[in-house]
């Protein structure tokens, strides 16, 4: 490599790339400028509504897929949502930006139909190249030009409002502080449910994310925002309230005569396993011996050593299951009870936003818009109470 100020003579390979390198990025970067200052038109780069004419270098408006493109804005000044625009060009079998792009131009497709979006109706209508207006950064400086719209930039910018007046409304709306956030599913399909305002009521209330699972018909389609949280307050409330009764149990004799007896049921257990653990102490001790004496070939050795080891670790287990047995039931029944230390913790006049619910619930389901089942933390502890507190009292289920 030879240039005006460089000689790759005498230069070890590292350092020939390091320079080629940075002579590319240079060269990439003149490029760049020199292309865009003698044509500074950019919307030959094809993107969905149009179409680049190789013969006069100029993109013009391919009707197919413009015409989905002014159909959603028609429907989004009539009031519709993203996502309920997403719905009906799927149902429609509408091919989605990608699919068609792939078609037209003989691209590998990447799969069946996989319909429309959210968030691909969103991005259609917030692109101002269907307005006309091109721009493009390169080489940090901006370049523009003008195109063909495919939508008047009037009706561009009335729908421009629309979104700009949804993200307003929504800053102090129930919506940004949904304490069922990324929590709700549908018990019987595992379907997620998000919040969305009721276009006919105008009030939040809840509904399959879209799209609705195939095959689902509930008698009740959406639950409203102020049922949900009626119903999660007072399951918390219900909650609280036994976790607090339960701390005034585990005080009594009752409480504590069921967990001297359950950890002594339990030590029970370990004579026996020590004495497995003995005998097979004593087996490995003759075996080492044999070795010794050399009255045992080291194949067999090895291979008898090995079982015992593996039994010795099985009886630890066992052993070591049994003493953290006996630490939780001595801790399940006392005021330390996970179950019991958390849910005495809430608040009913507490803020009931995200952040507080997921202190107690990992999850939350909802079955058929009618009633919700949260999915309660620590309940393990709580489950351990009710299993032996039954037998204490002789079968009831206090």
């Amino acid at each position: 490599v030879v240039q005006d100020d460089y000689c790759s003579l005498g230069r070890d390979t590292e350092e020939v790339i390091e320079y080629l390198e940075k002579r590319w990025t240079m060269y990439r970067s003149h490029l760049a400028e020199t292309r865009f200052a003698k044509k500074p038109l950019v919307h030959f780069i094809e993107t969905y509504g149009y179409l680049h004419n190789k013969e006069k270098d100029v993109l013009e408006i391919d009707e197919e897929s413009a015409a989905i493109i002014r159909e959603i804005f028609i429907k989004i000044l009539d009031g519709m949502k993203p996502g309920e625009i997403a719905e009906e060009l799927t149902a429609r079998g509408v091919e989605n930006p990608g699919d068609y792009m792939c078609r037209t131009k003989g691209w590998p497709l990447r799969g069946d139909n996989r319909g429309w979006s959210e968030g691909t109706v969103s991005h259609q209508a917030k692109n101002p190249k269907f307005a006309g207006r091109w721009s493009k950064y390169a080489n940090g400086k901006d370049y523009a030009d003008d195109c063909d719209p495919i939508v008047e930039p009037e009706v561009f910018d009335k729908v421009q409002e629309i979104f700009a007046q949804r993200r307003h409304h929504c800053k102090d709306c129930d919506k940004r502080s949904n304490p069922f956030l990324k929590m709700l599913t549908d018990e019987e399909t595992g379907a997620k449910i998000i919040m969305k305002k009721n276009g006919y009521t105008g009030i939040y209330d809840f509904h399959f994310k879209p799209r609705k699972p195939e095959g689902v018909k509930y008698d009740k389609t959406h639950m409203d925002y102020d049922e949900a949280i009626d119903q999660i307050r007072e399951l918390l409330r219900n909650e609280h309230d036994s976790a607090s009764a339960a701390a005034d149990d585990m005080k009594s004799h009752e409480a504590q005569s069921c967990k001297e007896r359950l950890i002594l049921e339990t030590r029970e257990k370990l004579p026996e396993l020590f004495e497995k653990l003995l005998h097979i102490n004593e087996k490995r001790l003759r075996l080492e011996n044999l070795r010794e004496s050399g009255d045992v070939e080291e194949k067999l050795y090895i291979r008898e050593m090995a079982a015992i080891e593996y039994q010795r670790q099985k009886l630890s287990e066992k052993i070591f299951d049994i003493y953290e047995e006996i630490v939780e039931i001595d801790t399940c029944y006392s005021i330390e009870n996970p179950w019991i230390s958390l849910f005495s913790q809430y608040d009913e006049a507490h803020e009931l936003t995200r952040s507080y619910l997921k202190l107690f619930c990992e999850e939350v389901k909802m079955w058929r818009f009618e009633t919700l089942k949260p999915i309660f933390r620590e309940i393990k502890w709580k489950t351990m109470i009710g299993s032996s507190e039954r037998e204490v009292r002789c079968g009831t289920d206090k």
